[in-house]
């Protein structure tokens, strides 16, 4: 009469090991109790591509690279430095400040 007995893998830290219980609870060498499971990478779950991520939050091409050249100062008068020193001379509650 043979008696077989089986080897258990670890799929975490692949240890090998032959179990002196018929219920094997844990791994003896990492003691994780999901060695009979392949583990999870979070990374690869979420990684997507630059196209993908685009997409998802609805991102499109730029069309004319010129927009971004010609707003940030100079060129013409959007009152963006009026707007700065006004929100910089205002206290926290919004009103303004007594100089």
């Amino acid at each position: 009469m043979e008696v077989k007995i089986k080897k258990i893998h670890c799929y975490r830290c692949g240890h090998d090991w032959v179990p002196r219980k018929s219920r094997v609870v844990i791994c003896p060498k990492c003691k994780s109790p999901y060695f009979d499971r392949e583990k999870k990478s979070k990374r690869s779950e979420k990684h997507l591509t630059i196209d993908k991520l685009a997409e998802s939050q609805n991102v499109k091409p730029m069309v004319d690279m010129r927009a971004l050249f010609c707003t940030w100062p100079g060129g013409e008068d959007d009152d963006f430095e009026e707007a700065i020193n006004e929100l910089r001379h205002r206290n926290t509650a919004g009103e303004e400040r007594k100089t």
